[in-house]
């Protein structure tokens, strides 16, 4: 499986003021007026010469998600399957009512397949598995 990993170490020299370095997901523009970002991770400095940070390790993965909703809102996912570019997988559901994808197989390249083999209409998100934790960035209607 494809994924994406990077080590950050940060330093900050002579700095006049504390200063904080947020990472966040997205762009960032304008005034969070009603509208804050995920802060993944916040690395404060002290004033003056200050030691470099612990090493922020980043690590994602892509992954599909049937995605548990209430009230019209994304709370949780129920099950996740991590993708490669070029897989494809299944969502099905057994006689008890649990959910499960199949294990990826070869598909189309450069493309991710999810299919719905549970003659239902259910709900499919595609987004990225950080340590381990399902993170929604795309969601797809039935």
């Amino acid at each position: 499986m494809d994924s994406y990993t990077r080590t950050l170490v940060i330093s900050g020299a002579q700095l006049p003021t504390p200063a904080r370095l947020l990472f966040t997901f997205g762009e960032l523009t304008g005034e969070y007026n009603g509208v804050y970002p995920v802060i993944w991770k916040a690395v404060l400095f002290p004033p003056g010469n200050s030691p470099p940070s612990p090493p922020l390790i980043y690590n994602h993965q892509l992954a599909f998600s049937h995605p548990l909703v209430t009230n019209d809102i994304i709370t949780d996912s129920s099950v996740f399957q991590i993708m490669s570019y070029g897989e494809k997988t299944a969502l099905q559901k057994d006689d008890k009512g649990n959910y499960s994808f199949s294990t990826p197989v070869q598909g189309q390249p450069a493309l991710l397949q999810a299919l719905n083999r549970t003659g239902l209409d259910e709900n499919l998100t595609l987004g990225l598995l950080i340590i381990y934790k399902f993170s929604l960035c795309v969601s797809c209607p039935p």
